[in-house]
């Protein structure tokens, strides 16, 4: 039989390939629709984790602390600066500034906030985890703060773990 057009069989046929090709490419593109998400958490977390531990960093350089006060919570310090060494102009010299009182430098991790001198950091789409903790010991004359930051992305299935460790001479004001 000579026939022109398509036999029913045929059309669903076709029917059947057509829908199982489109349903294989809506899961394709799916999974890339997924795989980018994931991507773009996995570099937000990046940035915003590399950002606190800078920022941290950055303003412990800054204040060049020499004494610290322990707290009696614990993943809290105040750092202290007592003096300095400044040049004066007058005197053609480097002399010795003692503060009358010191400046001080508070950081703590507590109820899933970092506290950075009194401001909240803010990690955006990210919670600050319970674990993240702030220890600290001295050995030495020398103090050593450990940070374990983790960040917990807001679909609670990812977890983002970063460390610092920060050291400082502790001295006592020395004697003129």
């Amino acid at each position: 039989m000579n026939h022109k057009g398509l036999t029913i069989v045929e059309l669903i046929g076709a029917i059947v390939i057509l829908g199982i090709s489109l349903s294989l490419l809506t899961l394709l593109i799916s999974f890339v629709i997924n795989a980018n998400d994931q991507t773009s958490i996995n570099a937000s977390a990046n940035q915003i984790g590399t950002l606190a531990i800078r920022t941290i960093t950055t303003s412990l350089e800054d204040l060049d602390a020499n004494a610290y006060l322990t707290s009696i919570t614990d993943n809290e310090i105040s750092l202290l600066k007592e003096y300095e060494y400044a040049y004066d102009e007058e005197q053609q010299k480097i002399i010795l500034d003692v503060y009358d009182l010191p400046i001080i430098y508070d950081l703590s991790i507590q109820d899933g906030d970092l506290n950075i001198n009194g401001d909240l950091f803010d990690f955006n789409i990210f919670t600050l985890s319970n674990d993240s903790s702030l220890t600290y010991y001295e050995s030495n004359q020398t103090l050593y703060i450990d940070i374990v930051l983790i960040l917990v992305a807001s679909n609670l299935e990812n977890s983002y773990t970063f460390n610092m460790t920060y050291s400082m001479d502790i001295n006592d004001i020395p004697q003129v």
